[in-house]
């Protein structure tokens, strides 16, 4: 409401604030409405959530993501699963086969991260979720992308824009 009134302009100096401000502001505020304090999944949906927009702001300002951000996720993600241990267990298979092809791929389109992100999805995620969000990560970089005519993008923020979208809806 701030970013509104003040025309997005700090009242002193008349510096611009980015607008990245005002989404992180609507992205938790929506998200703090639509959590259950009292629902322990809830809360470690919330923690996600904050790791997520502190990764996509990183990713948009620098295209890197803090390792030690992503390997905060993993537990998380084992909290927030419903699948078994031999699922697990195929899932971290895959995970490494795709890092190694990505690894000695000479024409990366996709970076690290974000195959790190893809993979923690799946694991907290029922298959059907998980394909959702990449629906709508997919379609709004592509959208984006399209309209901006940048070549390359952090997708970071888009998955977190997916994953705020399954869990809103």
């Amino acid at each position: 409401m701030g970013y509104i009134i003040s025309k997005g302009k700090c009242n002193q100096c008349n510096f611009k604030i980015p607008l990245e401000y005002l989404l992180s502001e609507l992205y938790l505020g929506i998200l703090v409405l639509r959590i259950n304090p009292y629902e322990f999944k809830s809360c470690i949906i919330l923690i996600a959530a904050i790791l997520l927009l502190y990764m996509s702001l990183s990713d948009l300002k620098t295209m890197h993501i803090p390792t030690l951000l992503i390997y905060s996720l993993v537990p998380i993600s084992m909290v927030l699963t419903n699948k078994n241990y031999l699922n697990l267990i195929i899932i971290g298979i895959l995970y490494i086969l795709i890092c190694l092809i990505h690894r000695f791929y000479k024409n990366n389109f996709i970076g690290n991260g974000d195959i790190d992100i893809l993979f923690i999805f799946f694991i907290m995620h029922n298959l059907s979720e998980f394909i959702n969000i990449i629906f709508i990560s997919s379609l709004s970089a592509l959208t984006y992308i399209e309209i901006s005519q940048k070549r390359e993008v952090a997708f970071i923020p888009f998955m977190t824009l997916g994953f705020f979208i399954n869990y809103v809806i």
